[in-house]
């Protein structure tokens, strides 16, 4: 664990994929962190959007992160391709759910794997166009 968390907020606006660089990890030599994440959409936004956003390193790509139609046995399939991605999934819920985040959702204690600049690849899947604020608190980090 840290001695003291590190906070970073940021703002993902959209379907944008990218890579964000939390500060002062590159002292740490770690190659994932342990990670409390909270997310909300931003003001202004006009869709409950559901969106599964994936964290993690080399997940720049667009993958699979549920099944096709309700009650779909996932197990013995190729809905998610390979699952030796190595990037930590986290559903926001809106829209069709009949449920949305109104103040917003923590996902606590996620082990988040890092890329080899410290980096964490950001890939939003089923986001119709809302911008989303994350904040990320950084409670340790894990060495290779």
């Amino acid at each position: 664990l840290l001695p003291a968390p590190i906070a970073f907020t940021f703002m993902n606006p959209g379907s944008t994929t990218r890579t964000v660089y939390p500060p002062e990890l590159e002292a740490t030599n770690a190659a994932a962190v342990l990670v409390d994440v909270f997310a909300t959409t931003a003001s202004g936004t006009t869709t409950n959007d559901a969106s599964v956003f994936d964290f993690g390193s080399n997940c720049l790509s667009f993958p699979q992160n549920c099944v096709n139609s309700r009650g779909q046995n996932p197990f013995g399939t190729s809905v998610f391709g390979t699952i030796t991605r190595t990037c930590v999934p986290l559903l926001y819920p809106g829209e069709s759910d009949a449920f949305t985040p109104y103040y917003g959702l923590w996902y606590g204690s996620q082990v988040m794997p890092l890329r080899s600049d410290y980096g964490v690849d950001l890939t939003p899947g089923g986001n119709s166009g809302s911008n989303v604020y994350f904040q990320f608190v950084i409670r340790g980090v894990l060495t290779p």
